[in-house]
């Protein structure tokens, strides 16, 4: 439990320091905001640009699912939900290029420039309970499978473990970030914006660091188990030396 809300810390001060007043709605309205040119120049505006571009797609897709866009008696399918989508997040754009002094394509540049430091406290608190997981199996089948007894089984064993939780690993990985980025954008319909999570589009370089902690706790067990088999076997082999110089003392 404790080494749980150790990995779990980083994205509840995450979560907290992104956290901004609710100024969500389904109308497909901008709240209300003063007019201040932004110098891209400068990283907090940037960043501020970026916030205000994410909240426009954010509303974008609120007004979208909550169907005030809908006109009985018209067609109300898919490609009606993307457009009406699609002509809010336009409008919003405009307005905030308006208020800050900046171009349309500006404001939607801003909005695929995701912020690293949230993307980097979930891969390290990920990283970390993965390789406590890859620990303690690894250990397991380092116990099952001695690699002194049978190198062979062993490495064929610790491999066919490695793909495996790998695999189960990258799965986890995207349901966390889809579950974690649900929350930091307060809305669990992320639409088109699961499309910007690097994860997705890095499951090869993922895959790899995965099989490498595997394989790194593994060669520790391995290690430690070689380590105590010759420890055992030197000790048998005092034990029955002492018993042989035993039994010669006791002839004589």
């Amino acid at each position: 439990m404790r080494r749980l809300v150790i990995i779990s810390l980083p994205l509840l001060v995450c979560f907290a320091a992104t956290a901004a007043p609710d100024r969500r709605n389904t109308k497909c309205e901008w709240p209300q905001e003063a007019a201040i040119p932004i110098d891209l120049r400068n990283p907090e505006q940037q960043r501020h640009l970026h916030d205000d571009a994410e909240l426009a797609e954010d509303l974008a897709v609120r007004y979208s699912d909550s169907g005030n866009w809908k006109v009985p008696g018209q067609d109300n399918g898919h490609a009606a939900y993307v457009r009406a989508r699609n002509e809010c997040m336009t409008a919003l754009f405009s307005t905030i290029a308006r208020n800050h002094g900046v171009t349309f394509e500006q404001v939607r540049e801003a909005l695929v420039q995701r912020p690293m430091s949230h993307d980097a406290v979930v891969l390290l608190s990920f990283t970390l309970f993965y390789f406590l997981v890859a620990y303690y199996l690894a250990k397991r089948v380092c116990h099952r499978f001695p690699f002194h007894e049978s190198w062979h089984t062993a490495l064929v064993t610790t491999v066919g473990a490695s793909i495996l939780v790998s695999f189960v690993g990258i799965l986890t990985l995207e349901t966390m970030t889809f579950i974690t980025e649900g929350i930091r954008l307060g809305n669990g319909h992320l639409s088109d914006r699961a499309n910007r999570i690097p994860w997705a589009h890095n499951r090869i370089a993922l895959f790899a660091g995965g099989l490498f902690l595997f394989w790194l706790a593994a060669a520790f067990h391995h290690r430690a188990a070689v380590r105590d088999a010759e420890v055992s076997g030197t000790e048998a082999f005092r034990a029955r030396d002492q018993r042989s110089k035993n039994g010669l003392w006791l002839s004589q």
